[in-house]
């Protein structure tokens, strides 16, 4: 059920609709899936500025989940992801897109957050390749033939 509601969350905030072969994935501090031969994982919050829900501020704020991407025999590799809109909130990384769609729970006055209860939203993608284009305009009719 919570999935689901995290689902309708993500699509309510404007993320894209899941296409064929997409994930949505929650991943708890420490956990992992598998996606083809990746391993994608969550290693935690490196900081945390979002607005309290019962504070006014300036700004949204941000949370910063560090991933860990790891395909077998080589090195793993580690980036981090924003929840602040202006900031980077998709990465390709070992042949697919990540996208952070949310970083639960939310901040509470006077309420620190455990670092171990944190969960990542994920939407998980592969890359699609797009086909070689065509060189000319003949070529361009010819695909329309």
């Amino acid at each position: 059920m919570r999935r689901f509601l995290l689902l309708i969350f993500a699509l309510a905030i404007g993320a894209a609709p899941a296409a064929a072969g997409d994930m949505f994935v929650v991943l708890g501090v420490g956990e992992s899936v598998a996606v083809g031969d990746v391993t994608l994982g969550f290693d935690g919050v490196a900081q945390d500025s979002r607005c309290p829900a019962e504070a006014w501020c300036f700004w949204p704020g941000d949370a910063e989940a560090v991933l860990r991407a790891v395909r077998p025999g080589l090195d793993p590799l580690v980036f981090s992801l924003h929840t602040y809109y202006d900031w980077d909130h998709t990465a390709d990384v070992a042949g697919l897109r990540v996208t952070l769609v949310g970083v639960a729970p939310s901040p509470r006055l006077n309420e620190p957050i455990d670092p171990a209860d944190y969960r990542a939203s994920l939407l998980v993608a592969p890359l699609q390749t797009l086909p070689d284009a065509p060189e000319g305009w003949g070529a361009v009719k010819a695909l329309y033939r």
